[in-house]
């Protein structure tokens, strides 16, 4: 049986890596037991009701400009900010869990004389529940390019694919398209565009989702670079189909 050690989670908020920042991280996901006891019967029953996803993070505050305290305090209170983290160490073929975020609280300061100074948040999901998907990317790009494939399988009826899209440094000057594809065969001789990111050109995120079926069970990422002089784009694309 294989267990974890977490010793390097990777957090992505929006356009910012918040990895480096954290030393705790947390995913929930609760479901409201309803009750729903009626006379003669001598059990209190119980009915599931809705499901509530959360995401407790902490860790060390970092102050100044384009920093977390800065960034964070400018998402408190924002919906469907896309949140990914990667348990492991996010590299590409393990495990993602997203889910598009409200920042419903932020503790910047926190602890006594002599500590470090501590910051807590917590994100709820707004719009769809957790995601746990494949990271199909995570690398820094600076050239038009096809990524890994991986056998993700089919999307059922009535389920649907999702891509999460984390941009957190890009330079240089150009548009990027992101796409996420998919084939009958791993050898992608027909690939087909089924989730296709709003084109990039600065820091930003993205979480889209695409309703099955769809029988193709490859997956992979593309790019495309348009524009700029020595570019670069590190992009972050987490998959899953539920």
């Amino acid at each position: 049986m294989a267990t974890q050690v977490l010793t390097n989670v990777k957090c992505w908020l929006a356009e910012y890596d918040l990895s480096g920042d954290l030393n705790a991280a947390a995913v929930d996901q609760v479901v409201e037991q309803v009750e729903a006891t009626t006379f003669g019967i001598g059990t209190k029953i119980t009915k599931p009701g809705l499901l509530t996803v959360k995401a407790s993070l902490a860790g060390l505050i970092n102050l100044g400009a384009g920093l977390s305290e800065e960034f964070l305090s400018s998402k408190l209170g924002l919906a469907d900010v896309p949140l990914t983290i990667g348990p492991t160490t996010g590299a590409e073929g393990e495990p993602g869990f997203s889910f598009p975020a409200n920042l419903a609280t932020f503790n910047p300061l926190a602890g006594k004389v002599g500590d470090m100074q501590n910051f807590a948040v917590e994100a709820l999901a707004t719009s769809a529940r957790l995601v746990r998907g494949t990271i199909l990317h995570n690398a820094a790009r600076v050239a038009t390019g096809t990524g890994t494939i991986f056998n993700l399988g089919a999307v059922a009826a009535g389920q649907s694919v999702y891509g999460i899209l984390h941009v957190p440094a890009i330079s240089g000057g150009p548009t990027v398209t992101i796409k996420v594809q998919s084939a009958p065969t791993v050898g992608f001789a027909a690939p087909v565009d089924r989730l296709t990111f709003t084109a990039v050109a600065a820091k930003t995120a993205q979480f889209l989702a695409l309703l099955g079926p769809i029988t193709d069970a490859f997956w992979r990422v593309t790019w495309a670079f348009a524009g700029g002089a020595g570019p670069s784009c590190t992009l972050i694309v987490n998959v899953g189909i539920l």
